[in-house]
């Protein structure tokens, strides 16, 4: 498999890191801020009010698997300094979220403390947490995929869907092998890079692939609630990261934009440079209680909080372009001293 490197970045791709982040504020409202789905302690209720709201979560739960197809289908460029430039990312937002949180009144004790000193450690910020592990690792998978015949490619692949996700895509809600999860997205992007498949290059065909995929997933759900079968349990395995539909919702959804051409946009790439992160500190532990303060201020009208969540991605992107800035110099130093200390 070959490993050919974009010079510049595509702005129809960027275009779509925003909107899938923006998907990703607007899931944390209706997750953390109206409770619609138990992932965190408590249970949610499933009634003819919230319904429409579990529909809305079936239609965007594919964010954080399109994210890693991006990676995969571009390659992760393993750099020295840009591994140790994303913890002191990750560090500064956990130490932001821990003083926010101070101020809000949390109770913290010495556990909370060394959570936010080794984020990644404690699995603080689950995703980053794997994507990190995938950055160290990705020098090891390309090289193997590059090895490689496309036919054995092919077989982890289907070897791979049909142990893992068609079983306990439908059956369970797994947290412990989510990260075997991210390589199979992984490695499905660098092969759809390396080996196109007709299909997804049309423009048309992209967008029925996704309507279907979505529109399978939240009958399904409505089905489950008139039947009187869908408890609040059972969302978290129908909208789990390893469902089919929601992976084949996340290759399409990425191909819709990848077969849309826009010009060179550089307020879009500017914005999108910085997108990641508005998951680092609004997905923070710390940080939740917001997710709340906004449903109660703003209501639950799903265009308004759209617009919201976009508001906040455009504003916590242009923070951290204002961070770089501010930090470039101090984080050159850090950078500079480690790699020279490594060499020496």
């Amino acid at each position: 498999m070959s490993n050919t490197a974009y010079k510049s970045r595509e702005s129809n791709i960027e275009l779509l890191r925003i909107v899938l982040m923006t998907f990703i504020v607007l899931w944390h409202f209706l997750v953390h801020g109206m409770n619609i789905i138990p992932f965190q302690n408590g249970e949610s209720f499933v009634n003819e009010v919230n319904l429409p709201y579990i529909i809305l979560c079936s239609l965007i739960c594919f964010h954080v698997n399109c994210f890693v197809f991006i990676s995969g289908y571009f390659g992760i460029g393993f750099k020295t300094n840009k591994v140790i430039s994303l913890y002191l990312q990750i560090l500064f937002f956990s130490i932001l979220g821990f003083l926010i949180g101070m101020i809000n009144g949390n109770a913290y004790n010495s556990r909370h403390l060394l959570e936010t000193l080794l984020p990644l450690s404690f699995d603080k910020y689950w995703f980053f947490t794997d994507y990190f592990f995938l950055m160290l690792l990705s020098p090891i998978v390309n090289k193997g995929l590059n090895s490689i015949s496309k036919r054995q490619i092919k077989i982890i692949l289907f070897l791979f869907g049909f142990v893992y996700i068609c079983g306990a895509g439908f059956v369970f809600h797994s947290q412990s092998i989510r990260f075997v999860l991210f390589l199979f997205i992984y490695t499905l992007g660098r092969y759809m890079r390396c080996y196109p498949l007709g299909f997804f290059l049309c423009k048309k065909a992209p967008t029925l692939l996704f309507l279907l995929s979505i529109s399978i997933l939240s009958i399904y759900i409505y089905i489950r609630y008139r039947m009187g079968s869908l408890l609040a349990g059972n969302l978290c395995n129908i909208l789990s990261y390893n469902n089919p539909l929601v992976i084949i919702s996340a290759v399409s959804f990425f191909f819709i934009f990848k077969n849309t051409k826009i010009p060179y946009m550089k307020s879009i790439n500017w914005f999108a440079s910085g997108c990641f992160s508005v998951y680092l500190l609004t997905d923070s532990v710390d940080f939740r209680f917001y997710n709340k303060m906004i449903i109660d201020l703003f209501g639950t009208n799903v265009i308004f909080l759209t617009c919201v969540a976009l508001s906040i991605v455009l504003l916590i992107s242009a923070f951290e372009k204002g961070r770089e800035f501010c930090f470039a110099k101090i984080y050159d130093c850090i950078v500079s001293s480690l790699l020279s200390h490594k060499h020496s």
